[in-house]
């Protein structure tokens, strides 16, 4: 083969399907991570509802409030497991979009946005943005050792590449 019909190939097939890849882990990896949150809260809320329509049917003694109780807290464990299987759905497209970004040979991964999010709750943003520095320095020294990294602001990081 030539390589001006490798090119061809490479510009008119192989890029737009890596772009086509990206864009559609870095929306999906995202999307599962906020029908994950959706889904959780609202199995919180349906247990809950369950709860009170619970004791609420032995209240009133009737058998149907204690029916509507039961489907209740089965949609809220199911809500639950759904909730559970898009955290998975998250983490498998950004592994997907951290393979792609390794095979281009780009010195930077993407960080896991449900684990993101849980540092967030946990009060640890700054010494995630800490971690996350240290990672992006180590694994820039270790890809591509003439880039110097500085950090402009605390959530600024900027890079530079030296020419020689």
């Amino acid at each position: 083969m030539n390589d001006t019909f490798d090119k061809k190939i490479i510009e008119k097939y192989i890029i737009p399907e890596y772009e086509n890849d990206i864009r559609d882990a870095v929306f999906f990896r995202k999307f599962w991570e906020k029908a994950s949150v959706i889904f959780d809260n609202l199995s919180v809320l349906f247990v809950a509802l369950s709860t009170l329509l619970t004791f609420a049917a032995t209240r009133f003694d009737t058998k149907n409030l204690g029916y509507v109780a039961g489907t209740i807290g089965i949609f809220a464990l199911s809500f639950r497991q759904f909730s559970t299987h898009c955290i998975t759905l998250s983490k498998d497209n950004n592994s997907k979009l951290n393979g792609i970004i390794r095979r281009l040979n780009i010195p930077i991964s993407m960080p896991d946005p449900i684990c993101h999010s849980e540092e967030k709750k946990s009060g640890d943003i700054e010494e995630s943005k800490q971690n996350n520095f240290e990672l992006i320095k180590t694994s820039c020294k270790e890809e591509i050792p003439q880039t110097q990294i500085q950090i402009q602001t605390q959530t600024q990081i900027q890079t530079q590449t030296e020419f020689f």
